[in-house]
C-alpha cells in the first residue's frame, strides 16, 4: 500500500503525457500531410473534342451578320446578331468550355443579348472601351434613357473589345475575339489577372449574350481626312440583369475543383506560346510555386514568389475575377507550341487557412485540324454535353448584308486588350450629373434609382474585375479611347467584379455576388485529425500504456523484495 502512492503518480504523469499528444494542436497540424490532386474538371480525348465541333460548327475566320443592323445616327438604335452568327458564337463559347471539361450547355438569353448589344452601341458612340461608360452626346436626349443604361449595365457586366482599322474595312469577326482575345488575354493589360478568360470559365455559368456594333468615321490626320473602321463588342458573362448573379455566381463554391487552361488536352488552334497558363481555383491563395516541365527534351521551368523563369503572379491581387482565386505562369524562353507537345505541370499552394495544396496535371497539345482531317468524326455520333437551343432568340428569317462592314482580306489584331484589369467600384453609385435622368445602371449586383445616373465626367474605365464591393480595384485599363491608328484590336482588359459588375473588359466582368466579396474564404479548412494521425496517436497510446505496465510491476516487484 505504500507503493500504491508513486506508483499511481507514474501512471498518471504518463496518461497525462498521452492526452497531452493528442490534443496539443501543432501535433495535429504536423500530422496533416498535403494530397496531390488533379484538377478534378472532366478530361476529353482528341476524338471527343472532334465530334463536339462536328456537331456544334463554328470557325474562327466566320464573319458575323446582322439580322438588325444598329443605327448611327438619328434615331439610335442598338443592332442584333444574325440567328446564325449568334449560334456560331455561342458554339465557339461552348467548345472552349467543353475542351476545358465543364458544362458546355450554355445558352441564349435574350434579355442578355439586348443588353450586350446596347453596350456595344454606347461604347462605339463614344469612341472608347470602358465598362463605365460616360452618356455619348448623340443619347442625351430622354428618350434614350433606356437605351443608355442598358448599355451602361452591359458595359459593366460583359467582356468588351474594340479594333479598328484605315483603309479596308474590319469583318465582324467575333468568333475568333473569344480564343485569341478574351482567353488569350495575353496583352499587357490583362495577362497578369486573365478576367476575360475566367469569367468566360465560371463553371456555373448558364446563359449569355453577344452584341456588336461596327461603322465608319472620318478623322483627321496631318490635315487629311481618312476613314478609319470601328468594330466594337461584348459578350455578357454574368447573372441576368438585376439579379446580381443569382445561380450563375461563381461564389457557389467548386466543391474542390480547379480549372486549369490551357486545357489537359489542348488544340494548338486556340493556345499561342505567348498565352499565359493560369490554374481557377475555388480556394484563396497565400502562396505558391509551379514546376512545368516539357517532355520532349524535359526543359523546366520554375515559378515562385522569389524567383520564377517568366511571369509568375498569385494571391490576393487575383481574387474575384470569375473564380475566388488562381495561379498564372507564362513561361519565358518558350517560342512554340506544337502538334504532340506534352507539359507536365505542378502547382504547389499553401492556402489563406494554411493548408497545403498541391495540384498535378498533363497538358498534351494537338492539331485539332489535322486530326479531323485523318480521322473525320462520325456525324453520327452525339456531342458528349449537348448545348439547349437559344430559346432566347427565335430564328430569324433573313440576315440583311452588314452594309457597314464588308468581309476584308485581312484579320485586324485581336489579341490585345486595352486596360482592364479591375473592375470600376460598385460600392456606391456614380455622382448624379446634369444630363438629363436617366435610370443609371452602374455596375452593381443590384439595379441602381431610376433617378441617377452613372459618371459623365469619370470616363477612366475603373474596373474590378469580380473584386468585392469592399474593395473594389480601379481599372483604368478600359477607359482609354479608341486610339486612332493602324488596324488593331483591343479587349478591355478585365470586365468588373461580383460587386463591381465589370466582366473583364477583355472580360472583366463583375458576377454579381458582391456581398460575399472579400470575406469568402472557400478554402478555410475542415479540421480533424488525418488517418495518419491516429495511427501516431494510436501507437503513442499503446507504447505509453505499455510503460505504465511495465512500471507498475518493477514498483511492485522492489515492494515485495523489500524486509
Amino acid at each position: 500500500m505504500k507503493q500504491a502512492g508513486p506508483v499511481r503518480k507514474a501512471f498518471a504523469a504518463i496518461l497525462a503525457a498521452v492526452i497531452t499528444v493528442c490534443t496539443f494542436p501543432g501535433a495535429a497540424v504536423k500530422v496533416r500531410a498535403a494530397g496531390t490532386v488533379s484538377p478534378g474538371v472532366a478530361v476529353h480525348t482528341k476524338a471527343e473534342i472532334a465530334s463536339f465541333l462536328a456537331s456544334h460548327p463554328t470557325s474562327l475566320d466566320e464573319v458575323a451578320t446582322y439580322a438588325v443592323t444598329p443605327s448611327l445616327a438619328e434615331p439610335y438604335s442598338a443592332g442584333k446578331l444574325s440567328a446564325a452568327s449568334q449560334q456560331s458564337a455561342l458554339n465557339m463559347f461552348n467548345l472552349m468550355r467543353y475542351i476545358a471539361g465543364l458544362s458546355s450547355n450554355v445558352g441564349i438569353s435574350a434579355k442578355k443579348t439586348e443588353y450586350a448589344e446596347a453596350a456595344a452601341l454606347v461604347n462605339y458612340l463614344g469612341n472608347t472601351l470602358t465598362h463605365t461608360p460616360t452618356r455619348p452626346p448623340e443619347l442625351s436626349d430622354p428618350k434614350y434613357n433606356d437605351l443608355f443604361n442598358k448599355g451602361y449595365e452591359g458595359a459593366g457586366n460583359s467582356n468588351i473589345a474594340y479594333a479598328y482599322a484605315w483603309g479596308d474595312p474590319l469583318p465582324a469577326e467575333l468568333n475568333s475575339m473569344i480564343p485569341n482575345g478574351w482567353f488569350a488575354d495575353e496583352d499587357k493589360y490583362n495577362y497578369n489577372i486573365l478576367g476575360h478568360r475566367r469569367w468566360f470559365l465560371n463553371p456555373f455559368l448558364k446563359t449569355t449574350g453577344f452584341g456588336i456594333c461596327t461603322g465608319d468615321a472620318v478623322i483627321i490626320i496631318d490635315g487629311e481626312e481618312i476613314i478609319e473602321h470601328r468594330f466594337q463588342s461584348a459578350v455578357y458573362v454574368q447573372g441576368e440583369p438585376g439579379t446580381n448573379g443569382g445561380d450563375e455566381s461563381f461564389y457557389n463554391g467548386w466543391g474542390g475543383m480547379t480549372v486549369p487552361w490551357p486545357a489537359q488536352v489542348m488544340p494548338t488552334e486556340y493556345f499561342r506560346a505567348n498565352f499565359p497558363w493560369s490554374l481557377s481555383l475555388d480556394e484563396y491563395v497565400n502562396s505558391a510555386s509551379v514546376r512545368l516541365v516539357r517532355r520532349a527534351d524535359n526543359r523546366t521551368w520554375n515559378f515562385s514568389d522569389e524567383a520564377a523563369d517568366g511571369d509568375f503572379f498569385a494571391g490576393e491581387s487575383l481574387r474575384y475575377y470569375g473564380s475566388p482565386d488562381c495561379v498564372i505562369f507564362r513561361p519565358e524562353g518558350l517560342e512554340s507550341i506544337k502538334d504532340g507537345d506534352i507539359f507536365d505541370v505542378t502547382v504547389s499552394m499553401t492556402l489563406t487557412n494554411g493548408r497545403e495544396k498541391t495540384v498535378a496535371y498533363t497538358v498534351e497539345f494537338f492539331s485539332l485540324e489535322n486530326y479531323m482531317v485523318s480521322n473525320p468524326p462520325s456525324t453520327t455520333d452525339p456531342p458528349v454535353t449537348s448545348d439547349p437551343p437559344v430559346t432566347s432568340d427565335p430564328p430569324v428569317t433573313s440576315d440583311p448584308p452588314v452594309t457597314s462592314d464588308p468581309p476584308v482580306t485581312s484579320d485586324p489584331p485581336v489579341t490585345s486588350d486595352p486596360p482592364v484589369t479591375s473592375d470600376p467600384p460598385v460600392t456606391s453609385d456614380p455622382p448624379v450629373t446634369t444630363d438629363p435622368p436617366v435610370t443609371t445602371d452602374p455596375p452593381v449586383t443590384s439595379d441602381p434609382p431610376a433617378t441617377e445616373e452613372p459618371p459623365v465626367t469619370d470616363d477612366t474605365g475603373t474596373e474590378t474585375e469580380k473584386s468585392p464591393p469592399e474593395t473594389p480595384a480601379d481599372d483604368t485599363s478600359d477607359t482609354e479611347p479608341a486610339p486612332s491608328g493602324g488596324g488593331t484590336t483591343e479587349t478591355d482588359g478585365t470586365t468588373g467584379s461580383t460587386p463591381t459588375r465589370h466582366p473583364d473588359e477583355n472580360t472583366q466582368q463583375h458576377s454579381g455576388d458582391a456581398s460575399t466579396g472579400a470575406s469568402k474564404d472557400p478554402g478555410s479548412g475542415k479540421g480533424g485529425l488525418s488517418t495518419a494521425a491516429i495511427v501516431i496517436i494510436a501507437v503513442i497510446a499503446a507504447a505509453a500504456v505499455a510503460a505504465a505496465v511495465i512500471t507498475v510491476i518493477i514498483l511492485r516487484r522492489r515492494a515485495n523484495n523489500k524486509p
